[in-house]
């Protein structure tokens, strides 16, 4: 979160590994950073205007889309569209499309999301969500900055609760 108060930001991530890892939570935190109002300190704060219309389902900023919805190409199409056309609101610095279960995906939805991957708007941030990496086309993932979710294991999780037990003399 770092780089987006550094300003680095890439138009294109994708967060990929086994179900269970947090890649989906993550990403929503991650898309709530980028219209995050705080100068100073960790992102998201949650407690700016952009964070808590974030927080209430009002941001007008985040597009969440399921793929594993049947409607998801029309869907897909249709937040293209708006994405270039439609001004960012005063509590939105950012358009964010998630996109959860990517592979899942038509390869007519890939094809209309490859105009705007290969020249994404101006402060418009794709987030691609997978457990099927495989199943992601090719061309779409050598745009992406890619973040690998791996389960943790359950020994580490064990020694992580007995410091905590530990520190809170529990």
């Amino acid at each position: 979160m770092n780089s987006i108060s550094r300003g680095r930001v890439a138009p294109i991530y994708l967060f990929q590994g086994p179900r269970g890892t947090g890649k989906t939570s993550t990403a929503k935190i991650f898309a709530a950073a980028f219209n995050c109002l705080v100068t100073e300190g960790s992102k998201p704060c949650g407690i700016c205007r952009g964070c808590t219309n974030f927080i209430s389902g009002k941001s007008k900023g985040v597009i969440e889309v399921d793929s594993t919805n049947k409607k998801a190409v029309d869907r897909v199409r249709y937040l293209l569209k708006s994405l270039s056309i439609a001004p960012l609101s005063a509590f939105s610095r950012y358009k964010i499309l998630l996109i959860e279960e990517c592979h899942l995906l038509s390869s007519k939805a890939w094809l209309a999301f490859l105009k705007f991957l290969e020249e994404p708007p101006p402060r418009v941030v794709f987030i691609f969500v997978t457990t099927d990496v495989d199943n992601v086309p090719c061309t779409v993932l050598s745009r992406c900055q890619k973040y690998l979710f791996n389960k943790i294991k359950d020994s580490d999780i064990v020694s992580r609760l007995r410091k905590i037990v530990a520190e809170e003399n529990l």
